[in-house]
């Protein structure tokens, strides 16, 4: 073994230790920083909308009044964000029969969202598609979003269930969507 292969070796494990290093870095700010932020108080009414779909046409809170509603506020160059996007869309295609929605309230910036956000879902994932919709500055405010990902849950009649900053683990989310749809029957 030569002394090159030997450095490459040893750099390897030293680069996956730095991205891991960083993922949790990424991690520990977001839990951090969401137990500093304020939401929307339980019980409140969750504040009407109409916004863009990614697919076309528009959605508003109004039109899924009767469903338990899982308002996933994210941003595709928010990692927290990007690590629950797979199981958010595996426990809203499982829920769904129960009475659940997914709303994937993207809130990326710029002239050209719609393209870069075409962009990520494309690269990265297709089957959100579906359930994205477009969140301008006022909804944003309304929902007192001041992190990424933010999620709320919304009863049958439109009020605030609960809410949650920063990541969840899938067995996390999965209990506040059981939890959830058990409380707003």
């Amino acid at each position: 073994m030569t002394t090159h292969s030997k450095a490459k070796k040893a750099t390897y494990p030293l680069g996956t230790i730095l991205v891991g290093l960083l993922f949790g870095a990424f991690l520990y700010l977001g839990v951090r920083e969401a137990k500093q932020s304020h939401t929307l108080a339980q019980g409140a009414p969750a504040p009407g909308f109409s916004l863009a779909r990614y697919e076309g046409g528009t959605l508003s809170l109004s039109a899924l009044r009767g469903k338990v509603v899982l308002l996933d506020f994210w941003a595709s160059w928010c990692e927290p964000c990007l690590a629950e996007i797979p199981f958010l869309v595996k426990l809203a295609r499982e829920y769904e029969p129960m009475g659940l929605v997914l709303v994937a309230v993207n809130r990326d910036e710029g002239a050209n969202v719609k393209a870069s956000v075409g962009v990520f879902v494309a690269k990265q994932a297709p089957d959100l598609a579906p359930y994205i919709v477009f969140a301008d500055t006022a909804v944003a405010a309304h929902y007192q979003i001041n992190f990424l990902p933010t999620v709320y849950f919304i009863d049958r009649e439109g009020k605030i269930l609960s809410s949650y900053s920063g990541y969840s683990p899938e067995a996390a989310m999965r209990s506040r969507v059981e939890q959830a749809l058990s409380s707003a029957r």
